[in-house]
């Protein structure tokens, strides 16, 4: 029977990869390598190199087969409640016509019909099987499919796929340290099966950090604040540990690779003219320049070579740039590139701080606004600080101005978000600039306790304020060594004891300190959690509550009045020009049928009420087509779109744009349509990638393609 028929389940598109590889005197060596499960030619590709200098390359090729195949047709993914057309071709290789038994079954999926049925498979025609499935619940769905001939072959392969939820995530977060209560409400739009309320302990500031890493480490997108984000916090935390005596935690094994990597891509996005911008195609910008050096300085004062990187290059380009008084920057990012180009020992930098106008004064808040703002802002005066202190000048004064910006409680001291220095961004940066300038000022161990309660999840509200929250926190950490004694703490949600954890500080990465509680056991009322510490040390918690918003259809919505985002969809169809050319066009009218190959054109339009920075359109797409888009660009090609970087992914498109003007915005691009069945595309999502918290969503749109 089909039980009895081995899976292959095993699929590479490379089935190995041996970087280096030594020859015998006869110059001859020989490499085993296991192969997948793939039925496929096979291409080996074998690149030499003698002590001489002589390179040569050779290829060959070889085919895996079985005389009795099958092979699925699957989507890269479904969304829950998706109908989709799944094929299984068999293929007959023994040199008659057979009789094949063919089996489907499935986890996560409900499929339309028999699944067994015989088929007559002539000899070298495949034949193909279709069967209808509608995605369950998400997670992860699978596909096992087997053939046999009675008394004879057989093969069987199984693979899987994620399902989607079909719903706007939604999580909520709070954040503090020792014993505290809150309560979740919990809104009759979410799905009682989906999300889960998640508590984690901490006994340290340190243990906290190393959380904090995840988030970094694991982000989808790559631009170079992401880089740096990733790169700069993780040299920190784990100098942090080496220097407290701390055992290494799981996450930081893989710093080597991470360093790595992160020079590798610097070193790609790096412009011509030696500095960095959001991206490889935008221009380069002070700000990210300065972030770059700042990281890369201090990764070398842990010891790493950066020269991989070129800092020299952005050296030049930021003492150009310095000196062209026709180039024109914001306070805040001309003061960071003083700084780093100081921290680097170009003390030339230093003469520039004078032109800086460090006047209070009320500002536009964009050219031509109505609106005003406070400068310089408190990210302004803290940058200062910095500055003023690297060049060997007071920076006592400028201190003294970011207090009076603070809000200052009996147990914590914060400063607010603003235009520019999102999130707490603010408060990291006070937190360091008070650590560098006036070590033992008495707020500062209120200033680290208002940004550990700031905290939403492990990390901050972005990458950016996270990265910016560690390197201020790591800096007072390596000068105060806080590691309080063990206490105990119980954790109790909707009055029912979850459990006592033990938090010894010697310990980072205890995955006990974690409690993860489903969703369906949290009941439909409000969720209350209480934390009751017993002992002298600290016991820091987050408590996250996640969820999913469902309604069919999900439509648009905000927390930004001031901003939408509308998808349209169309055919792409022959039509006939006046001139009597034809030329392929969208339909006239957005639709939402298609037939199998069709193309399809997708048209976001964006409006805005103000410009906005460093701007992520996310947009989801339907499991029935397939993006026709690149990610790579030509020479001289990126000024043909205003975006700065496309991001294509399984199941969405990411569009990043360094400015969004103010107004109507537009980005297209092209689909195929290709399985069968009726699919949803998800909201697309539009916002500031450092203010996650102001966003704009559209309505889903539901695809149907037809064979």
């Amino acid at each position: 029977g089909s039980s009895n028929i081995e899976l292959r389940t095993n699929f590479k598109d490379t089935a190995d990869w041996v970087p280096s590889v030594w020859t015998g005197a006869n110059g001859e060596a020989s490499v085993t390598v296991p192969l997948p499960d793939n039925l496929t030619e096979w291409r080996v590709t074998a690149i030499g190199l003698s002590d001489n200098s002589q390179a040569g390359m050779a290829t060959h090729s070889f085919r895996a087969k079985k005389d009795l195949m099958v092979r699925l047709g699957l989507p890269q993914f479904l969304v829950d409640g998706d109908r989709q057309r799944l094929t299984a071709t068999v293929a007959n290789d023994t040199g008659k016509d057979q009789d094949v038994t063919v089996e489907l079954s499935a986890t996560g999926l409900t499929l339309e019909g028999d699944g067994k049925r015989t088929l007559r498979v002539p000899a070298g025609e495949p034949q193909v099987v279709e069967i209808n499935a509608v995605a369950g619940d998400p997670g992860t769905a699978s596909l096992t499919a087997t053939v046999a001939i009675a008394g004879g072959l057989n093969d069987g392969v199984k693979q899987s796929f994620p399902i989607l939820a079909h719903g706007r995530p939604v999580l909520e977060t709070k954040a503090g340290e020792g014993s505290a209560t809150a309560e979740f409400p919990v809104g009759k739009s979410l799905d009682p099966k989906v999300g889960s309320l998640k508590v984690t302990l901490s006994p340290t500031l340190a243990g906290d950090l190393v959380k904090a890493l995840d988030g970094l480490i694991d982000f989808p997108y790559g631009c170079t604040e992401q880089t740096m984000s990733r790169f700069m916090p993780s040299i920190l935390v784990a100098g942090t540990v080496r220097d407290l005596g701390l055992p290494k935690p799981k996450n930081l094994e893989k710093l080597p690779k991470i360093v790595q990597d992160s020079l590798t891509r610097l070193s790609r996005m790096q412009h011509g003219d030696g500095g960095w911008g959001w991206w490889e195609y935008d221009e380069s910008e002070p700000f990210m320049t300065a972030l770059v050096l700042d990281g890369l300085d201090r990764a070398r004062a842990q010891g790493y070579d950066v020269s991989m990187a070129r800092p020299e290059n952005a050296l030049n380009w930021g003492v150009a740039f310095l000196k062209d008084k026709t180039k024109k920057a914001d306070i805040r990012d001309r003061l960071y590139l003083i700084y780093a180009l100081l921290r680097w020992g170009k003390g030339e930098a230093a003469q520039y701080l004078n032109a800086i106008d460090l006047k209070d004064r009320m500002e536009p808040l964009y050219e031509g606004s109505d609106e005003k703002v406070q400068r310089p802002s408190s990210a302004d005066l803290a940058t200062a600080a910095l500055a003023y202190r690297q060049a060997g000048k007071d920076a006592a004064p400028l201190l003294d101005r970011l207090l009076k910006k603070a809000q200052v409680g009996e147990e914590i001291v914060t400063w607010a978000p603003e235009d520019g220095a999102w999130g707490s961004e603010p408060s990291a940066l006070a937190l360091t600039a008070f650590e560098a300038i006036r070590p033992n000022d008495p707020l500062l161990p209120k200033i680290v306790q208002g940004l550990m309660r700031e905290r939403q999840g492990n990390g901050w509200s972005s990458t950016r304020d996270t990265a910016y929250s560690i390197v201020g926190i790591t800096s007072y950490l390596n000068r105060t060594k806080e590691l309080a004694g063990s206490s105990t703490a119980t954790v109790i949600v909707n009055g029912q004891e979850r459990g006592t954890i033990t938090l010894d500080p010697s310990v980072l990465d205890d995955p006990n300190r974690t409690i993860e509680i489903p969703r369906t056991e949290l009941g439909d009322g409000p969720v209350s959690v209480e934390i009751r510490k017993t002992g002298e040390g600290r016991c820091y918690y987050t408590f996250a509550l996640s969820g999913l918003e469902v309604a069919d259809p999900l439509a648009a919505t905000a927390t930004d009045k001031g901003l939408d985002i509308v998808r349209k969809v169309y055919k792409m169809e022959a039509q006939r020009l006046e001139n009597g050319e034809m030329k392929l066009l969208p339909s006239k009218q957005p639709i939402t049928e298609f037939q199998n190959g069709d193309l399809v054109r997708v048209e976001l339009t964006i409006n805005s009420d103000v410009p906005r920075e460093f701007v992520m359109v996310e947009e989801p797409t339907p499991s029935s087509c397939r993006v026709n888009e690149r990610t790579e660009i030509d020479p001289y090609e990126e000024k043909a779109w205003w975006w700065s970087r496309t991001v294509v992914r399984d199941d969405r498109l990411a569009f990043f744009a360094r400015n969004l003007p103010k107004g109507e915005s537009k980005i297209t691009y092209n689909m195929r349509a290709e399985q069968a069945g009726l699919a949803s595309a998800l909201p697309g999502r539009v916002e500031n990638m450092y203010d996650p918290g102001r966003w704009a969503s559209s309505a889903e749109t539901k695809v149907e393609v037809e064979k």
